[in-house]
């Protein structure tokens, strides 16, 4: 019988190196600019991103799927700066009532810092502007379709880079 490959033992996971890039003093920043983090007692704002990039990158059918895998994942998930499952109603109050211009601020500031550390790239080179020739792909849970990338060639200078879809 053919032997079976362990997992590596790793505290480091993609997800989590993905996560770990978001500085969190620029996220604390937002939060408490927007006040999302007022309205939050179990569930936190950054629970809360860490949930809704879990979702985009499992593709996860619904609010159930999401909350189980999350939950299952429970360990995991507190090594990413203390992040916690959310419950079924406390991700759905979050969604409903959370300011959605904070994730939006959150994805745009992502981008210049890290397109700002591109070799060639300043963040001088990275303005705001770039948000009206760029839109960004997002997919959601209930299958409807949404609106794909524009021209976003500009963005990177480096033809080394992978880029989306454009």
């Amino acid at each position: 019988m053919k032997k079976q490959p362990k997992p590596t033992k790793h505290s480091s996971v993609v997800f989590n190196q993905l996560c770990k890039l978001i500085p969190i003093g620029m996220f604390r920043k937002l939060a408490t600019e927007y006040k999302v983090d007022k309205k939050s007692r179990t569930f936190s704002p950054w629970s809360h991103v860490v949930c809704l990039l879990y979702c985009q990158l499992t593709h996860c059918i619904g609010l159930n799927d999401l909350c189980d895998a999350l939950r299952h994942h429970g360990a995991k998930l507190s090594a990413i700066r203390e992040a916690t499952a959310p419950s079924r109603n406390g991700l759905s109050h979050a969604n409903k009532t959370r300011n959605a211009d904070m994730m939006e601020a959150l994805f745009w500031k992502m981008l210049n810092h890290l397109l700002s550390k591109l070799p060639g790239r300043t963040a001088r080179q990275t303005r705001h502007h770039d948000k009206k020739k760029c839109e960004l792909q997002l997919l959601p849970n209930d299958g409807q379709s949404a609106q794909g990338f524009g021209d976003c060639s500009h963005l990177c200078s480096n033809s080394d880079i992978p880029l989306p879809i454009c």
